[in-house]
């Protein structure tokens, strides 16, 4: 560790110089831009991000003697992890090709550029500085209110919309959320949220964490909804409780972009009632199997939305 000795500059600010080697290693020159990310009494200075050819990441990943499920593990941790180029070979690539290329197209921003027989080459075309990790839980949020919709309709309508798709949807920005968050991390210069401290980003990175589920649980509640024998007055009666929890999520997500935590607070109260309705209202089901299908699922929503809440809360 070196000190510097902080110097005067004017009346009313300070200069401290910056060690030569690190202006080097950074390959910075007079007049380009540092960050200072501040945390708790702590400064932290970032050079700018100009990431050069010689500045990737690789990765090589082989497919011998391993299971596509393993593939895929592999492949989404790399790009979590900040891997800009991924190289792909091994024996039985030709057979498994198919399933890596929907792997890798299922990523946003990574793209293939040379596929052969026995490689794969896919690098990242992300350009960081103009992501907001905001942005993106604003996408997912859409997407999950779409589903709400679904969910009602298939209830009372009985039409199964595209589930899968949206699934995707949620799966490849969920991952582009969690990879921005692990560079941003570690260099605070990067994205447009630069004002996100270490407890913002950890906080965003559960929240996406939990809207997944969310999303994940509405998809086999669908399902669900989609095969359950009740009569229509019951439907009905099942859509009016699941409003509630649809209300629920909106009033969430509208005190989250608005900072509100006294309004999450309100809504965190509102769901212990929600939870007796559904548990009342299951008890006349006489299909034991469904019934425990749907009040798993719909607690789990439950559980996902009051974690939300103590977040936006804590």
């Amino acid at each position: 560790m070196e000190s510097r000795k902080i110097i005067g500059f004017g009346k009313s600010s300070y200069v401290l110089s910056l060690p030569k080697r690190w202006i080097q290693k950074n390959k910075l020159s007079k007049g380009d831009v540092v960050y200072i990310s501040e945390s708790l009494n702590n400064l932290t200075l970032l050079p700018s991000s100009n990431k050069t050819d010689e500045d990737l990441v690789e990765m090589k990943i082989s497919v011998s003697d391993r299971t596509l499920s393993c593939i895929k593990r592999k492949i989404i941790s790399s790009y979590i992890n900040g891997v800009n180029v991924l190289y792909i070979s091994g024996r039985g690539l030709a057979d498994k090709s198919k399933e890596i290329r929907k792997v890798l197209q299922g990523l946003i921003a990574l793209e293939i550029v040379q596929e052969s027989a026995d490689k794969i080459i896919a690098r990242d075309f992300l350009n960081m500085n103009a992501i907001s990790i905001t942005n993106i839980i604003r996408k997912i949020d859409i997407i999950i209110r779409s589903m709400f919709i679904d969910t009602r309709n298939t209830l009372l309508k009985g039409t199964v919309e595209d589930l899968d798709r949206r699934d995707d949807d949620i799966n490849r920005l969920t991952f582009l959320v969690f990879r921005v968050i692990k560079s941003v991390m570690y260099n605070p210069s990067l994205g447009k949220d630069r004002r996100m401290d270490l407890v913002d980003l950890m906080n965003a990175r559960h929240f996406t964490f939990n809207l997944e589920k969310i999303a994940d649980a509405l998809k086999k509640i669908i399902k669900t909804f989609s095969v359950l024998e009740v009569g229509k007055r019951k439907r009905e009666e099942l859509a009016q409780i699941f409003m509630r929890m649809e209300k629920g999520y909106l009033n969430t997500m509208a005190s989250y972009y608005e900072k509100d935590r006294d309004s999450a607070y309100k809504i965190s109260k509102e769901r212990k009632e929600i939870i007796n309705s559904l548990d009342i209202f299951f008890e006349s089901t006489t299909d034991r199997n469904v019934r425990q299908d749907v009040l798993v699922q719909l607690h789990s929503l439950m559980l996902a939305s009051d974690t939300l809440i103590r977040i936006i809360h804590d």
